[in-house]
């Protein structure tokens, strides 16, 4: 995989909890590690429910293999203030520890 396909820098998130002061624990995310990553809108859509519009975009994101970290479907992805979820589990293209494809969903 040539580098100049890997343009875009997403950061690569796991659900984390921190306490918040009185016994319970807040959910929220941590980062995990930045990545360079292709990145190809496959299809959008606009979803309207009780009268709120929902938009949704798929892509396919393309990074080279890192033994280090196990992305799953419980991670997520940013791109500055874009959010993207895993849908599914990653794939390990010709399963040569070289790339890695993720499906994805852009949420909000």
């Amino acid at each position: 995989m040539s580098a100049g396909k890997l343009r875009h820098l997403l950061t690569i998130q796991a659900p984390s909890s921190t306490p918040d002061g009185r016994g319970g624990f807040v959910a929220g995310w941590s980062d995990v590690a930045d990545v360079r990553m292709e990145l190809d809108p496959l299809s959008g859509r606009d979803t309207f429910f009780a009268g709120q519009t929902m938009s949704s975009a798929t892509h396919r994101g393309t990074m080279r293999y890192r033994g280090d970290l196990a992305i799953t479907s419980k991670h997520r992805l940013t791109l500055g203030n874009r959010v993207f979820k895993i849908v599914g589990k990653p794939r390990n293209l010709k399963e040569r520890n070289r790339r890695v494809e993720l499906a994805l969903e852009e949420v909000g």
